[in-house]
């Protein structure tokens, strides 16, 4: 199976968006031969952005200024249909099956129904490739919310790549902590305590917390996920 070496390039730029998404704006595949997906197969043994199809759903500002240069292809998809490519909603995508290389989608728990925005993005990726689904990450459990808070379905906790890893069969995950201090990808943000509309949300000490950022690999469909 050909092997790839997926590389990152982090840049300190803030513009009103998650830092986890300064993150994707550098990203570049390259054919080197030093890091394996776990037999997750791309076309050819040396693959490049610029030979891919993207599709990014609610993109960031700084992201799409610099993001449709990289890809073959680049599509914008979003539920309010406002400024992009396509209105669509994540949980019933009109698109055939593997019609994308690469999807972006920050913030997904967002979304009411997780499981089946899950599988319709997986859906949509061609064998081998890669759904870059970053989530601000509170606790080791993910909570539920009983209704909409402030448009949020759930506090997502560190199960939420556990369930990427079962639905696409395969993940890598970045974090802050991959990175050195010259490079700005942590969440500075005081969460001793919440507002009352945010009581469910757990609590934890400190002002500075990591940034994670999971890459999921679609398998072929006679693949056992591992």
């Amino acid at each position: 199976m050909p092997s790839v070496w997926l590389f990152w390039s982090i840049s300190a730029i803030w513009d009103g968006d998650s830092l986890s998404t300064r993150v994707l704006h550098s990203m570049r595949v390259t054919g080197e031969t030093s890091y394996d997906m776990a037999g997750s197969s791309l076309a050819c043994e040396g693959v490049f952005l610029s030979e891919l199809c993207a599709l990014h759903f609610a993109p960031e500002r700084c992201l799409r200024k610099r993001l449709p240069s990289m890809f073959r292809k680049y599509e914008t998809a979003d539920i309010s249909g406002k400024n992009v490519d396509h209105r669509v909603d994540m949980c019933n995508l009109p698109f055939t099956d593997g019609s994308f290389d690469v999807v972006i989608a920050s913030h997904v728990h967002y979304i009411r129904d997780e499981a089946s925005a899950s599988c319709n993005l997986r859906r949509i990726l061609r064998l081998g490739g890669m759904a870059i689904l970053p989530v601000p990450v509170f606790s080791d459990k993910t909570v539920e919310y009983p209704e909409s808070i402030d448009t949020q379905m759930r506090a997502p906790g560190r199960d939420y790549f556990d369930r990427c890893r079962d639905v696409f069969g395969s993940l890598r995950l970045y974090s802050s902590k991959d990175f050195g201090p010259r490079y700005q990808t942590w969440i500075y943000e005081d969460r001793s305590h919440w507002p009352p509309h945010w009581s469910l949300r757990p609590c934890s000490e400190g002002e500075k917390h990591p940034e994670y950022l999971p890459v999921c690999f679609r398998y072929a469909e006679d693949r056992k996920a591992i």
